[in-house]
């Protein structure tokens, strides 16, 4: 099983409990109130599981950062 820092360290793209990189599919995904969430599924070892994404930034269309 990948811990959490070696799963985003990998950017995402592995499964987190059997690691493999060519079973995974991204589901459903969405947000509200500055959280987002995405749900995969592993194909390998039938596992589920949601990332949730707060927002970090915000980015002005001409490049500036505004906060």
């Amino acid at each position: 099983m990948l811990t959490f820092d070696a799963y985003v360290n990998e950017g995402g793209n592995r499964c987190p409990f059997c690691e493999s990189d060519a079973s995974v599919h991204m589901g459903d995904s969405g947000f509200d109130w500055g959280i987002a969430w995405s749900t995969s599924v592993c194909h390998q070892c039938d596992a589920e599981w949601t990332e949730e994404y707060e927002m970090a930034r915000v980015t002005y269309n001409d490049g500036t950062e505004n906060l």
